[in-house]
């Protein structure tokens, strides 16, 4: 496409995009950025004459672009979003309006499954009940748990399960799973009800539609141990996590951890609950990755082809 316009929206393109990849951006197409956020209305970019493809952060647009935004922009070839996450786009819209959708992928593999892992490590030695307690050495009360020669279950074979199936079994942790699609002869396969009433840590690892529910309630999650741990990366129900939250409380599981938007002080909730800010992706290496993931989809964009398209 000659001339093409290439509109990235970001508050951090300049920390993120570096030299290299700003070339390779400028070599395909003439190359618009825009780094302070306001009304995608007001972006006047955006409703310049021409072919366009529209690279968005989401920290620039708060989660959000309107339908009829969208519809305003003429000669719209393409939207790339930064985001593995693609629901703050309407999907069938774009399609109905023959725009491809793009999404990056695979860079946050390693980064999420360590994160869990130190989840994992932080629960094991109940670390939330010794930061609420000011830090004090009290032996019997803090006692924890070694990891090696327990029970790990991971709910989901994907990239993410299989990292983290890797790093347990070097651990010297038991690995068995149960997923719905993908197996793995190298681990040991169970039922899902077997996973939960077996295993010392469960990881629940993939992320199903919208609507649908990451773990199958409270009679299922019932049979998880006292002394079961669960690792949550993929934000399940939020109803299966209030259940989590009050078994915790009830000294009926020994811990739950999870990540939330802005993150929270341990001592919002009781018992042994690993609550931290959503920075499970957040490494250098992680996020040079995603940096050349987007760059790549906006410049295959160009040539028409959108290996990561969504919708």
């Amino acid at each position: 496409m000659d001339n093409i316009q290439l509109i990235f929206l970001s508050p951090s393109f300049n920390e993120v995009v570096g030299d290299v990849l700003r070339q390779r951006l400028k070599s395909s197409g003439h190359l618009n950025v825009v780094t302070k956020p306001e009304d995608l209305d007001k972006v006047k970019q955006l409703f310049t004459k021409g072919n366009k493809v529209l690279a968005i952060d989401p920290l620039f647009c708060n989660w959000t672009v309107p339908n009829m935004l969208i519809s305003k922009i003429t000669n719209l070839k393409a939207i790339c979003l930064m985001t593995r996450s693609a629901d703050w786009v309407d999907a069938s819209f774009t399609r109905e309006l023959g725009i491809p959708l793009t999404n990056t992928r695979d860079f946050y593999v390693e980064a999420v499954s360590e994160w869990a892992i130190m989840m994992m490590f932080c629960l094991a030695r109940r670390i939330p009940l010794v930061a609420k307690s000011g830090w004090q050495q009290r032996y019997g009360k803090f006692q924890g748990v070694e990891v090696m020669g327990k029970t790990v279950g991971i709910i989901g074979m994907g990239q993410i399960g299989q990292r983290i199936a890797q790093q347990c079994q070097g651990l010297g942790m038991k690995v068995q799973y149960w997923s719905p699609h993908t197996h793995n002869d190298r681990y040991w396969y169970v039922s899902l009800n077997k996973l939960l009433a077996t295993s010392d840590v469960v990881f629940p690892t993939y992320r199903l539609s919208a609507g649908e529910r990451m773990l199958p309630g409270e009679t299922k999650l019932n049979r998880l141990g006292r002394k079961a741990i669960l690792i949550d990366v993929v934000r399940i129900d939020n109803k299966d996590h209030e259940f989590l939250l009050r078994q915790v409380a009830k000294d009926k599981l020994f811990g739950y951890g999870f990540e939330e938007d802005g993150g929270n002080h341990f001592d919002k909730y009781k018992g042994n609950v690993w609550a931290g800010p959503a920075l499970a992706w957040v490494t250098d290496r992680a996020m040079k990755l995603q940096a050349e993931s987007w760059v790549e989809s906006v410049v295959q964009a160009t040539k028409g082809n959108f290996p990561n398209r969504v919708n």
